[in-house]
């Protein structure tokens, strides 16, 4: 697992990393280390060596869990989290409901040769902990011509 900067260009530099470590896993149980398990050490470490650093995490699609997001939030960091169609469906769910067909909410972009699409709805509360807790998510959707969903989108707002 790797933090350092990422820039514009996708480029990113090695800044810190964590390995997954039989022994850093749960030894009596034969449980082995986590990617989760990891990034909590590392991320505790980030925040020693960088306290007044702001930093935003960029984490793929293994990391939308309360407690990830919590500790982003304790430290200060914001975070982006790729959300798989399967992960949070309740955020999904809730994202569908409430997703507005307003010009607002979607942004259209060159890239490439092609367009990119975004539609977005905010403040999506996320309950975990067996709804003990809860945390409040920006949910950021892209559309390509390739991906566009079969309903979903304002026909008001034209792909072009």
């Amino acid at each position: 697992m790797e933090a350092g900067p990422a820039f514009h260009n996708g480029q990113v530099i090695p800044l810190m990393s964590e390995s997954l470590n039989y022994a850093e896993g749960d030894t009596a149980k034969e449980k082995q280390d986590c990617e989760l398990i990891a990034f909590k050490r590392l991320a505790k470490r980030l925040k020693a060596e960088f306290r007044k650093l702001k930093i935003m995490v960029l984490s793929d699609g293994l990391y939308p869990d309360g407690p990830i997001m919590e500790l982003c939030k304790k430290n200060k960091w914001r975070f982006m989290i790729v959300l798989q169609n399967k992960s949070l469906r309740s955020v999904w769910d809730e994202y569908a409901g409430l997703k507005k067909p307003l010009p607002e909410n979607c942004h259209i972009q060159k890239q490439g040769g092609g367009k990119q699409r975004f539609q977005w709805v905010n403040d999506i509360y996320h309950h975990y902990d067996s709804d003990k807790k809860k945390t409040v998510l920006h949910v950021v959707r892209e559309f390509t011509r390739n991906n566009l969903p079969s309903k979903g989108l304002n026909p008001d707002i034209p792909f072009r």
